[in-house]
């Protein structure tokens, strides 16, 4: 099993300036024409994908890297474009959990020929057959993580935010619970208040202003393969039914038990349907 070792042992951790935006990353050394970018879920922090990109050889470029400080959606796109265009990457592939699904739609979306194969893990969407009460739940959610994170009281915030990763680790079912929580807490640490509301402005952002049809990605060709939880209780039926339709080739791979902490418990089988992609 990869550990978070392997990773500061294996790959290099950088920091680059685009526009007046820092954003800090993990990178290996390879020369292969085949990129991997990871895009992390709402804890916009790149360690999420550790155990998944330690199981990865060589044979690709990695890119796994942080989320600036954006309250738009639109313009952290912007930035993360610009980002991945200072490489000089050949052939480049998206890999993005929960929130990183968002933002993939919207790369793919903007700019159809620049990326090859996409993964998606546990993906969110709103289109046309997503029902209102659902997009309804999703704005009331983060407009509440927003009022907390917002709160005069810094204390309040983060009792709350330990809390609930007491509650996302133990009631889980992977080994070793106990560093897990600790990973989850040291993370959290790490993570700046600011940091959190950005990431949640831009979640509401997303689900108040976008929507996406399937003719926005008519001239998306490339495959989208779509890793799904075999239960999936933050999100509704009508919106993770709707993903696989927006897109005109899909594969899709059942992942099982719930998607709490899917990057951990399913790493190696991630990483293997990565792999068996380009092989």
């Amino acid at each position: 099993m990869a550990s978070l070792k392997d990773l500061e042992n294996n790959f290099s951790k950088q920091e680059r300036r685009i526009e007046n935006q820092s954003i800090r990353f993990y990178s290996n050394k390879t020369k292969s024409t085949n990129a991997l970018i990871f895009l992390p879920g709402t804890s916009g922090k790149s360690e999420t994908y550790y155990q998944i990109i330690s199981e990865l050889d060589d044979s690709f470029n990695i890119i796994a890297f942080d989320y600036p400080i954006i309250m738009k959606i639109d313009d952290l796109i912007e930035i993360i474009e610009k980002f991945i265009d200072s490489f000089d990457f050949q052939n480049i592939s998206l890999v993005g959990n929960s929130f990183g699904t968002l933002l993939i739609q919207m790369l793919v979306n903007r700019r159809p020929n620049i990326y090859r194969d996409v993964f998606m893990i546990n993906p969110a969407t709103k289109t046309v057959n997503v029902k209102s009460e659902d997009i309804q739940s999703h704005i009331k959610s983060y407009k509440k993580q927003l009022h907390v994170l917002n709160g005069i009281f810094p204390f309040l915030y983060k009792t709350s935010y330990k809390r609930n990763i007491k509650v996302m680790v133990y009631n889980s079912s992977i080994k070793d619970k106990k560093k897990w929580y600790k990973f989850y807490i040291d993370l959290f640490n790490e993570t700046k208040r600011e940091e959190s509301i950005a990431i949640y402005e831009c979640l509401l952002d997303f689900w108040q202003t976008k929507n996406f049809l399937k003719s926005d990605f008519k001239d998306y060709e490339k495959t989208v393969h779509v890793l799904m939880s075999d239960i999936n209780t933050s999100q509704s039926k009508s919106e993770f039914e709707s993903v696989p339709k927006l897109f005109q080739k899909v594969e899709i791979y059942k992942l099982p038990d719930n998607r709490n902490l899917t990057l951990i418990k399913h790493a190696q089988l991630i990483s293997e349907i990565i792999i068996n992609t380009f092989h």
